[in-house]
């Protein structure tokens, strides 16, 4: 199920509908339940690693807002940034150092025995780590509270309409719209319906 399908739209369509005929406080679940369901779709074997990241990403704020100096802000932030790109940097650039460093041993004639792995890249690995990264380091600077509901940050970390196309949203921006109960505003819906069949015209 990519964006630029019927499937999608009908469950976009779906998931608009249920969310403004449910109370408020179950809201989250459906977003939550519709994110994870979309990511599914487009790349099932790589689910566990996006909630990994989840979690990590979750507890590393709140160590960051606990420590005491900026310093120690500063260290824990480091810390919890070097494991995300870790993450991104394995499965995207493992392979070109791995055969860098293989061109290089053959042509000094050193043995070099780690062979080309077959790795396939996670789906929006790139969009949900930067955004991890962005959330640690406006914890760090004081610009953002770690979100102790680990729903709504489940929610910000897996939004399917941005998780897979973008953009990059900060938590300050994003977190406030979940918990902030929507009512239905039939000029949102026309404008929202609109900018959908644009983007479907420009696409195609």
């Amino acid at each position: 199920m990519t964006f630029i399908s019927i499937e999608f739209l009908l469950f976009f369509a779906g998931i608009v509908f249920t969310y403004y005929l449910i109370p408020h406080r179950w809201r989250w679940v459906l977003l939550l339940a519709a994110s994870y369901s979309f990511y599914a779709t487009l790349s099932g074997y790589f689910i566990l690693l996006l909630l990994v990241s989840t979690v990590f990403t979750y507890f590393t704020g709140i160590v960051i807002e606990k420590q005491e100096t900026k310093q120690q802000k500063k260290r824990a932030m480091l810390v919890g940034i070097c494991v995300l790109l870790f993450f991104l940097g394995w499965f995207k650039y493992f392979n070109f150092v791995n055969d860098s460093i293989r061109a290089i041993s053959t042509y000094m004639n050193w043995n070099y025995a780690i062979p080309y792995q077959e790795i396939i890249l996670p789906l929006a690995i790139s969009f949900y780590t930067f955004q991890a990264v962005s959330y640690l380091v406006d914890i760090s600077r004081g610009k953002q509270k770690a979100e102790r509901h680990y729903g709504y940050f489940s929610i910000y970390f897996a939004f399917f309409p941005q998780l897979v196309a973008g953009p990059i949203e900060r938590a300050k921006k994003l977190l406030p719209q979940f918990k902030v109960e929507q009512t239905l505003n039939y000029d949102n819906i026309s404008y929202g319906m609109k900018r959908i069949a644009w983007g479907f015209l420009r696409k195609h």
